[in-house]
């Protein structure tokens, strides 16, 4: 086993995998007592297992227990406009929504943080001095919760039982009952899971590059260079500072109401692929070689968007066969190996971004070699590895368990929620630690590259 290697750095800004059990590292690591007393759970859509989806959890704030009813009905509403709403509707059947129903002692939430409420997790307007700011005062309770009982949790949601307009975007989206809860839900979603600016002036404080704000100016280097020019998207000086720039006048990132952005609506489906995997499953799946008939029939089983985006191409030995999930290869007594090879990419027309369309593409590889059949190979797998402790307080651990990478050259970055690089190092061992205690509390990602692509892991600094 080769040494721990261990990275010194420190972070440029303050802040805000394949899936891990957060609930068993957390106890192993932290020995923390979580919640004696399960709470319930409400199914509200459920496309496949945990680890193969992006699970979205609710939780309930300032509900009491005969108000949680109320609640669930409220997360219908939001569940109902989430996917009414692209890209969420094309990607419907990527997710799973859970609804955690957490009473309170008392019903609504704080006007001021200096108020005296007792709900569960202290939910508090004017936060930071923003009258609109709905801000949960115990996130420790929301992760305790969460990493107990839906521990591959991927983004949560709160709703807070008090109808004045308000609502946050940290790592834990969270929005009021005002009747604008669902569209408030969708755009402070934009914050969490994507990691998008607010496309209005919210301020010298919040304004930082991101995937829809820049200063950035010349249209061949501005982050939305690929879309200038298409459907409203331009390079648009914010009054306040014309010194940072946004992609679009009329995008939910900056009003209610109307639609993503091209540039904002990109950004949310890179998100999901981040997140997720075209292939459920595929067979042979075998892990060591085997014995194959005359014919032989390989089997893709895909995770659809509606409409289906997904472009399929089979090759038998480099000749393209074609077959979507499906291709039955008679094998030829005088040939002595025959490559069969399945790659998909999902070929949506939000995305532009080519580079990424090329790390998404995902290839499943069989070799026939005279009468048996090689161990499959899954090359979207291609980088096995872990990081842990998950949630953290002092050193993140990175460990590599194997790779297929032709250089044995493996880049590492480590990004804040919202995208801003923070570190980029490579790793030279099979264990490298990184010390953490420096970063704010929050959400971050670790993304480890080769020259066929990355994975990324989601940790949470406590």
């Amino acid at each position: 086993m080769a040494k721990t290697t261990h990275t010194d750095w420190s972070p440029r800004f303050p802040l805000r995998l394949p899936k891990t059990n957060w609930y068993s590292l957390f106890l192993l690591f932290f020995g923390l007592s979580l919640s004696a007393q399960p709470f319930p759970v409400d199914t509200i859509q459920w496309t496949g297992p945990a680890d193969q989806r992006i699970d979205m959890v609710f939780l309930s704030d300032g509900y009491q227990q005969e108000e949680l009813e109320q609640f669930r009905n409220d997360v219908d509403k939001v569940a109902t406009h989430f996917f009414k709403q692209t890209p969420f509707r094309e990607y419907r059947n990527y997710f799973n929504l859970l609804a955690i129903r957490v009473p309170s002692k008392q019903s609504g939430a704080k006007k001021d943080p200096a108020d005296e409420l007792d709900t569960y997790f202290g939910s508090s307007y004017n936060f930071a001095g923003i009258e609109r700011l709905l801000v949960p005062g115990n996130l420790i309770a929301a992760l305790d919760i969460l990493v107990e009982q839906v521990p591959l949790f991927d983004q949560a949601v709160l709703i807070v039982n008090d109808s004045k307009y308000g609502g946050s975007g940290g790592w834990l989206a969270t929005t009021s009952v005002h009747p604008s809860a669902p569209e408030i839900a969708l755009h402070e979603i934009g914050h969490s899971f994507a990691g998008l600016a607010d496309e209005y002036w919210a301020g010298e404080e919040f304004a930082a590059e991101s995937p829809n704000m820049s200063k950035e100016t010349d249209p061949d280097l501005v982050r939305w260079h690929n879309w200038l020019g298409d459907e409203g998207i331009g390079i648009y000086p914010h009054q306040e500072n014309q010194m940072w720039v946004r992609p679009h006048q009329n995008c939910k990132m900056r009003v209610l109401n109307p639609d993503f952005c091209a540039v904002c609506r990109e950004t949310l489906v890179k998100r999901i692929h981040a997140l997720s995997y075209p292939v459920i499953w595929f067979d042979p799946d075998n892990k060591e070689p085997v014995m194959v008939s005359d014919t032989q029939t390989y089997r893709v089983n895909f995770l659809e968007p509606i409409p289906n985006t997904l472009k399929v191409n089979w090759f038998v030995d480099q000749h393209t066969s074609p077959a979507y999930n499906s291709l039955l290869v008679e094998r030829s007594p005088n040939q002595d190996t025959m490559s069969i090879q399945m790659f998909v990419v999902d070929s949506t027309n939000y995305i532009r971004d080519l580079v990424h369309l090329q790390n998404h593409t995902f290839e499943i590889a069989w070799l026939q070699t005279s009468e048996e059949l090689t161990k499959a190979q899954s090359w979207n797998k291609h980088i096995h590895a872990n990081v842990s402790p998950n949630p953290v307080d002092e050193v993140v651990y990175i460990s590599i368990e194997s790779s297929n990478s032709l250089s044995g050259k493996l880049e590492c970055d480590l990004s804040d929620i919202e995208g801003n690089l923070l570190l980029q190092f490579d790793l030279k061992s099979e264990r490298t630690a990184l010390p953490v205690s420096h970063l704010v509390p929050g959400s971050y990602w670790i993304r480890i590259k080769d020259e066929f692509g990355h994975v990324t892991f989601r940790f949470i600094k406590m």
